[in-house]
């Protein structure tokens, strides 16, 4: 008979279902299999749905990133950037970064969205990759982060491993040093990993400053994940493990000084945070007025600024609703536009201690940038836009969303 390792409260749960005496027994192989749980060569439980704080997930995952690759690298939903001759394509379901053959080149791709991090609420992303052969003088790096902090599954030369970032500063651990299985089929898995084919990888961590980072990636037969590798942070270190727990998720490779093409590819991402994302931010509102007619012209805007507290800001702005009103002899339509190119913009922020906003109602006019949304009003008239219902909008750093107006006819005063 195989012995299984049940963690306390899942044995409490199995005992409790089948609390007849033998029933436990004679009923395991079926319970395992039924419960969506996968087992070892020596009969360990691989799975059990545990958050990085080791509660059981009963899919109240919360998504913050979703990026399919299904028809091209959307720039709504990620933003890559390439050095020297590097490249960003897409090409039959999957975004596909290269840096050719010419020496230095870099192609990096970043989800627009982050993963935010909650205190006490553990953070997860998952995705795919076919990474390239690791070689000597180059990088190739997916998970989440940017170039100052991050955690990744990657290649720093020949070696295959996972890294910390903090600050530009890395920790690199190759496969041969993994704490888990390390995949080389003497683990537990017994499954060797080929990093050249399509591989599904995930990571989630409890940050808190100094608590556990763990990766895994996915048994080929079974679909389920195996832990690989857990950077054990607490009771070792005066410092956190990152700078900055709210990353987007990041998909990069270089080739160095070498003429080396490292190609990585990718058809999906997701990231979630394990629990409600309850919103904790501050909550703010400005508001103007001013008289329009049948030219379209800037009532206010709203920017995200790029740094706060003297740091590169990786914060966003959840718009929630916008309250519009008129008071003239025409209707009035109200249009949202994100990042338009504004006359004579003068943004002031709302309070540079405590918010990333800021706010202009001085511009004259506007051009480009993408419509999100409109609402007509009446001669006299209000209503409520209900941003965060009707178009779930997040403004990124840098980002502007500017409410604009135009009367059908004649003047009217607006509010906003």
């Amino acid at each position: 008979m195989k012995n299984f390792t049940i963690p306390n409260f899942l044995a409490g749960i199995i005992i409790g279902a089948v609390i007849l005496g033998a029933g436990l027994f004679i009923g395991m192989n079926s319970l395992i299999a039924e419960a969506g749980l996968s087992q070892t060569q020596s009969g360990d439980i691989l799975d059990v749905g545990l958050s990085a704080f080791g509660g059981l997930l009963v899919d109240q995952k919360e998504p913050q990133v979703q990026i399919a690759f299904n028809y091209n690298i959307n720039s709504r939903q990620a933003s890559t950037t390439v050095v020297g001759s590097g490249t960003a394509t897409f090409s039959d379901g999957l975004a596909v970064l290269n840096t050719t053959t010419g020496a230095n080149s870099t192609s990096t791709m970043e989800s627009l969205n982050v993963i935010k991090y909650n205190a006490g609420t553990g953070a997860e992303m998952e995705g795919t990759a076919i990474f390239t052969e690791c070689t000597a003088g180059t990088t190739q790096e997916f998970g989440i982060g940017d170039n100052e902090d991050g955690i990744f599954f990657g290649c720093r030369d020949t070696d295959f491993g996972t890294i910390i970032r903090r600050s530009g500063s890395e920790t690199f651990t190759a496969t041969s040093s993994w704490t888990g299985d390390e995949m080389d089929g003497f683990g537990e898995s017994g499954q060797t990993i080929d990093i050249t084919k399509g591989n599904v990888y995930k990571i989630d961590f409890q940050y808190l400053g100094f608590g556990a980072i763990r990766y895994f990636i996915e048994e080929s037969e079974t679909g389920h994940f195996i832990l690989v590798h857990t950077e054990a942070y607490a009771n070792q270190n005066t410092e956190t493990s990152i700078r900055q727990p709210i990353l987007p998720i990041r998909m990069s490779v270089t080739n160095g000084g070498t003429s080396n093409a490292i190609t990585i590819k990718t058809g999906s991402w997701a990231g979630f945070s394990q629990g409600k994302d309850g919103f904790g931010g501050l909550a703010i509102a400005s508001s103007t007025v001013l008289n329009v007619g049948v030219t379209e012209v800037p009532v206010l805007s709203i920017r995200a600024t790029t740094t706060f507290q003297s740091q590169k800001s990786r914060i966003r702005i959840k718009l929630k609703t916008a309250s519009l009103s008129t008071d003239g002899a025409q209707s009035v339509t109200f249009i949202g536009t994100l990042n338009p190119t504004l006359t004579g913009a003068n943004f002031v922020s709302f309070d540079t201690d405590t918010s990333v906003s800021a706010f202009d109602s001085t511009a004259t006019a506007l051009s480009g940038g993408t419509v999100v949304n409109t609402l007509g009003l009446a001669k006299d008239d209000s209503k409520i836009m209900q941003i965060e219902d009707d178009i779930d909008l997040e403004l990124t750093p840098g980002d502007i969303l500017t409410i604009s107006a135009v009367s059908r006819a004649g003047t009217s005063d607006v509010s906003v």
